[in-house]
Formats: C-alpha cells, structure tokens, sequence
C-alpha cells in the first residue's frame, strides 16, 4: 500500500449508510466492509475501510482464552499426552499478570492463533503495542481489570494510533491440577483506530458509528432467555457500545501534552526514526535513527551544523509537524 494512499480520503468527506446485520443495525461510512461472528456473548465484528485497513473498529464479546500462567499449559499437554481430549486453545498466550494492559499486549499472539482466525478471519494484530496512557473503569465482572487504553501499534509496517477498552478476567481459576482450568478472557474487548498521523480525525468517526448500533429487541429477549451470564449482567444490552464509546471519547479528551510527546517517541522507535530541530527556525526535522551521532561529530561537513536533538520536555516541539531531513543538511 502506498504511503499516500493512506490518507486520500478526509474524515469531514464521509458518507454514511445503514448496515443491516438482520438482528442489529450500525451506521458506518459509505464503502466499509463488515465481518461479523459469534452469538449473544460471543458476538464480535469489525469494521474497517477496505483501502485503509487500520481505520475500523472492532467488538469481540469475548476474546480468548488466555491462560493465567505458564504452567496450567503444561498440565494440559500433560492431559492430552495421557488420550484426554484436545485443548483447542493449548498454542493461546499466557498473560501474566491479567490486566487490560498485559491482554493488548498479547494481543497479537492471540491474532496469528488459528482458533482466532477460524473465528473471525482478519482480527486485528496491533503488533507492537505500546500504551501511552491507561485509565481504570468500573466492571460489573468479578475480578476484572478493566481500563481504556491509548497506545500506538504497528501493522502493515505503518505505525497506527487507537483507542481501546476491555475488562480483562479469569473464567476459570488455576488450582495447578485440573486440565483446562487456569484461563481468562477479554471481555467486551473495543477498540477504534486509523493511521497516527489521521487519527485526531477520524476518532469521532469512528465513535459515531460505534456508538449507532442498535441489537433487535427480540434478539436481546433470546439472549437472555439462555440465561446467558454475561448478557444477563448487563441491564440495557443496547446501551453497551454507547458506553464504552464515552468512556473512550471522554478519555481521549482527557489525553495531555506528556502523552501526546510519548506517542512521538514510541512512533520514531517503532519506524526507526529520530528528529531534530533547528533553533534558529524551530522547524522539526526526521532522520533515520542513529543520524544524530554521525552529524554531531562531523558538523562542518553540513551546509546546517546547528541542528539539536528535541528536549524530552519540550511538548511544543514534539508536537510540529517533521519534515525531510535532506532538506536541512
């Protein structure tokens, strides 16, 4: 994909359009592609450009199994050596300590899973994933850790931006003797995101649309009727993306100047890249990493010599935008 592909398409362009799932209904912008799986608990989707496959949002009810700890593994392999039945999520990851924070971080391993991929095809790898702020929130789940997440990640060797949430908790107990105990799932896992240059632009896009879906009423009564556990602790089943989309949106406008200059940081990290600036103008430069030592030992061989590394806290500068370093040396 071309870099300049990626952003051909503003966020005040978009067109909406109603997408009938048959038991629910979302608004989403004109041309996005939608995928769903799973009933009731288990029900997820994901919604994303097609010509921009970072930009969506996706909704897994409940993403897992992961286990607890490394060892209730091994007693499943155990297990399954002595003829037990298969553990279809013995290759899953182990996160340890279980917080939402630790569950994003895996998530990637999650994704490459076959389980996963025979369950909803395309989940997102959000390789890389770097948290730049975490804020805790209320669970009606026992023992969860539940938090909305900015964090930068990597996919298509391009560095995207998002919002994310879940309430991460043990199913079922480790006791390190039973097989197939010692697991956890993240519940209602959300997350929004686009490209890190775009996403200011389009998060509110994408919150609307989150925000827009509405379940069928007699779909709800199903649900319930199997007595389902998580949808029974929910009262209003259809205010739950409404919810969680204010809890990203109000958290997102709580975002600082500190974390807006960590997001930097972690972007130049994960392509590579470094920046200076030049006193004299205060224009912002990149370079690939490592550049700074080179010049700095050899500036009279530049037509510039006076360029400076960006202070960690100088926020100001971290937040301008970077041109060519060619252009300054």
């Amino acid at each position: 994909m071309a870099a300049s592909d990626c952003f051909a398409e503003t966020a005040k362009q978009v067109k909406w359009q109603r997408y009938n799932g048959g038991f629910f209904t979302i608004e989403i912008p004109e041309g996005w592609e939608v995928v769903t799986a799973g009933s009731c608990a288990t029900f997820s989707f994901i919604i994303r450009d097609p010509q921009n496959p970072i930009r969506r949002i996706f909704y897994f009810g409940e993403a897992g199994p992961v286990y607890l700890n490394e060892h209730q593994r091994q007693i499943d392999y155990q297990y399954m050596g002595m003829n037990g039945f298969p553990v279809q999520w013995i290759n899953m990851p182990t996160v340890q300590p279980l917080t939402a924070e630790n569950f994003f971080k895996q998530f990637y391993l999650m994704a490459q899973n076959q389980l996963v991929q025979n369950f909803m095809p395309g989940t997102p790898a959000l390789n890389s994933f770097q948290v730049i702020s975490s804020v805790p929130q209320r669970s009606s789940l026992m023992d969860a850790d539940a938090k909305v997440i900015r964090a930068l990640f990597k996919e298509f060797n391009i560095v995207g931006e998002g919002m994310f949430y879940t309430a991460a908790a043990p199913l079922l107990p480790y006791d390190g003797i039973s097989p197939g105990a010692g697991i956890g799932y993240g519940f209602c896992c959300t997350g929004v995101s686009s490209y890190k240059k775009d996403f200011k632009e389009w998060e509110a896009v994408l919150l609307k649309s989150l925000r827009s879906l509405q379940l069928d009423e007699r779909y709800i009564t199903q649900c319930r009727q199997m007595q389902d556990k998580m949808w029974n602790s929910i009262s209003e089943i259809n205010k739950i993306w409404d919810d969680i989309s204010d809890i990203i949106q109000e958290s997102w406008e709580y975002k600082n100047a500190v974390q807006d200059a960590a997001a930097e940081k972690w972007s130049d990290a994960m392509l590579g890249k470094e920046r200076l600036y030049d006193p004299d103008t205060g224009e912002v430069y990149e370079f690939e990493a490592g550049f700074y030592d080179e010049y700095d030992l050899n500036r009279g061989k530049y037509k510039n010599s006076d360029l400076q590394p960006i202070p960690n806290d100088d926020y100001e500068l971290w937040s301008r935008p970077t041109k060519n370093g060619a252009e300054a040396i």
